[in-house]
C-alpha cells in the first residue's frame, strides 16, 4: 500500500524497470491513471482492481462487475493473460 502519488509512481516504475510482466494496482481513477502512465511504452501489463468511487478507468476497459468483493473476474483475467488495448 502506498500513501501518495510519488510513492506509487516510484514503486510501479521500479517494477517495470525490474522487468515485471504484470503489475496489479488497486485504486480509483487517479491511482490507476498514474500507474498506467508509468507502464506506458513498457511491456508490462496493468492488472486493474477497481477500488474507487466512480471507477471510470475500469469501466472504460470493460470491467463492469464491480460488485464482486474478491474481484475474482479481474484476478482470473490477469492470471489468464487477457489484455485490453
Amino acid at each position: 500500500m502506498v500513501d501518495n502519488h510519488k510513492d506509487l509512481c516510484r514503486y510501479v516504475g521500479r517494477a517495470v524497470k525490474n522487468g515485471a510482466g504484470l503489475v496489479i494496482v488497486g485504486g480509483g481513477d487517479g491511482t490507476l491513471t498514474a500507474a498506467a502512465g508509468q507502464l506506458a511504452k513498457s511491456k508490462s501489463v496493468l492488472g486493474v482492481l477497481p477500488l474507487g468511487t466512480g471507477n471510470s478507468f475500469a469501466l472504460s476497459l470493460g470491467i463492469t462487475d464491480l460488485e464482486v468483493a474478491a474481484f475474482k473476474p479481474v484476478i482470473d483475467a490477469c492470471a489468464a493473460g487477457h489484455t485490453q488495448m
